[in-house]
């Protein structure tokens, strides 16, 4: 899933206590530091999606690891926290590209309404959705997995390190789910145990037989001029029926102003046949997509356990 992840810069230990604490209860993963080295040095480790940054530290003011910061992580959300009386710092702060401040003392629901706003405007940075069309991203498991990897190959200017801070997954598992993606295709994505769980809870008895496939690029994707070893047309694969349907929906997901008719029409498909896969996306998700036998599932035996 997408990360939570929150950097609190504070040499006031009971305000990193606090909102630590606080922040921890509402589902995010908080660090904290004193300091601007210390603050550093936990970012080689852990990259937060987020600052909360206290503009006086010591032995500098916040504002000076900014530039810092945004060399390790491009997309990371800076919240300056000020004393009053303080507007021009606060000034200063969003000229330099701070997103916002904040004044002490805080409300704390105050902040985590900003932290959530923030934290929301990043994820749609990288992936925008439209509401229109659904698109499961903060429940559907397998499908941030998906977009973990197709991240990777639109963004290659990001590399593995920086993508991963947006999801909760390690860099490790980037390399373990493509492996698995380029060999099965979208089945590649799903563990053993989440196939049968889902075709128990769905009462799905006619998926095929994973089976490896041949990769080959979508054919109407551009090839980019570029030497670096991730790509997206090396991984949009059109011999694997569900990615291909999955981009479709996507493509209707994150447009503006979604036109099925060109989604159709670009695909190869007809309008009912598009809205067919749609709902058994919005149903059961990437699973959804899966290719199933034809004919009926077999009954089982009576009797049998």
């Amino acid at each position: 899933m997408f990360s939570k992840k929150i950097l609190v810069v504070d040499d006031e230990k009971a305000i990193r206590e606090t909102l630590s604490e606080y922040l921890n209860r509402l589902g995010y993963k908080v660090k904290t530091a004193s300091q601007a080295n210390q603050a550093l040095k936990v970012m080689r480790k852990f990259v937060p999606n987020l600052i909360l940054l206290d503009y006086v530290i010591p032995r500098s003011d916040g504002l000076k690891i900014f530039p810092r910061v945004k060399r390790i992580f491009p997309y990371i959300k800076v919240i300056v926290i000020t004393g009053r009386g303080s507007e021009e710092v606060a000034v200063k702060a969003l000229k330099m590209g701070v997103d916002d401040y904040i004044t002490k003392p805080f409300d704390l629901k105050a902040m985590a309404k900003s932290v959530e706003y923030y934290l929301r405007s990043q994820r749609q940075e990288i992936i925008w959705l439209n509401g229109k069309y659904h698109y499961p991203l903060d429940s559907d498991e397998v499908l941030n997995r998906y977009e973990y990897l197709r991240l990777v190959h639109a963004r290659p200017d990001l590399g593995v390190k920086t993508s991963s801070a947006f999801f909760t997954f390690s860099r490790q598992d980037f390399y373990n789910y493509l492996k698995r993606f380029k060999e099965w295709g979208m089945y590649g994505l799903f563990g053993e145990r989440e196939i049968k769980r889902l075709a128990e809870r769905f009462g799905e008895a006619r998926l095929k037989e994973k089976k490896k496939i041949e990769f080959s690029p979508f054919p109407f994707i551009p090839r980019e001029r570029t030497r670096r070893p991730y790509r997206l047309d090396k991984f949009l694969n059109w011999r694997d029926p569900a990615q291909v349907k999955l981009e479709m929906i996507r493509e209707t997901a994150t447009s503006s102003k979604p036109h099925v008719g060109a989604v159709c029409r670009k695909y190869g498909i007809t309008r009912e046949g598009f809205y067919q896969n749609y709902r058994a996306f919005e149903a059961r998700g990437i699973f959804g997509l899966l290719g199933r036998k034809k004919g009926r599932p077999h009954k089982k035996a009576s009797g049998a356990s």
